[in-house]
């Protein structure tokens, strides 16, 4: 049926083990069928014994979170788990968005239900990775994309390049995805990524410090570092494919006299 409900006694189910009450929300996902309905007796169980989250492992809690964050109806789940106070017990201090509209990475949606967060990104990240006990990985990728919240997305083709040059296929999806779910247009950007996501010389820099050392007299340390991500950038956003291109802006770019703190290496923004 589309009830959702426990065998026997609610309160005694739950009393039992506190990870039950992540795994009923999971339960509540039907899929194309959208959500099954809580039963009272349990919904008021989960209520009265949030503290029973405390007892569980971090661990255990964010496998069945991510598993939520999952689901094709994760939005409507997360509304849900608010509405019953599961977040101030699992995410502490933190306010939940409930209207982003939910990818199919559990990780975008991670972010994107934590993305109304203003304190310091870095800060909110370790807390957030402290909080569900996230792997390195995890949490590199939930900081990456929480300090895109803010972000305006330029669709200028060097800008485009960049972001090819700086982002794998994957994290590339994760963003647009995670700009996307914030309700922002991302058409302009995708089209002229479509066009732009292959660059001719790879993402690698086409000349190295000991070229450049030879063709500048530049002795190797940070100016010599600095004109070389310089050049790399502009190979990067000019799509150039051969190393005497990328000679030749040394003729065009004042790198003698210019003060190096000016020069811009590849990045993305």
């Amino acid at each position: 049926s589309s009830l959702l409900r426990t065998v026997g006694n609610a309160e005694e189910r739950i009393g039992e083990d506190g990870l039950r009450i992540m795994r009923a929300f999971r339960f509540l996902d039907r899929g194309e069928e959208g959500l099954r309905e809580m039963d009272l007796e349990l919904s008021r169980a989960i209520s009265s014994n949030l503290e029973m989250l405390n007892n569980v492992s971090k661990e255990r809690v964010w496998n069945e979170l991510k598993r939520i964050l999952s689901c094709s109806n994760s939005g409507k789940i997360i509304n849900s788990m608010e509405e019953h106070g599961i977040f101030g017990m699992i995410l502490p201090d933190t306010s939940i968005n409930t209207v982003a509209n939910h990818s199919e990475d559990h990780m975008v949606n991670l972010a994107l239900i934590c993305s109304e967060n203003e304190s310091g990104d870095l800060l909110f990240a370790k807390k957030i990775a402290d909080d569900l006990r996230l792997s390195r990985k995890e949490s590199a990728t939930f900081c990456s994309l929480h300090q895109c919240r803010k972000l305006v997305l330029d669709p200028s083709v060097e800008s485009v390049r960049r972001f090819v040059a700086t982002n794998s296929t994957d994290q590339r999806r994760k963003i647009l995805d995670y700009k996307r779910g914030l309700g922002e247009d991302t058409n302009n950007f995708e089209s002229e990524l479509k066009q732009n996501s292959q660059l001719r010389a790879g993402s690698g820099p086409l000349i190295d410090g000991i070229l450049l050392s030879k063709l500048t007299g530049l002795e190797g340390g940070k100016r010599l570092g600095r004109l070389k991500d310089w050049l790399h950038r502009i190979q990067v956003e000019r799509d150039l494919n051969s190393t005497d291109d990328v000679i030749a802006l040394l003729d065009e770019v004042e790198w003698e006299d210019s003060d190096l703190e000016e020069w811009q290496g590849l990045s993305w923004p």
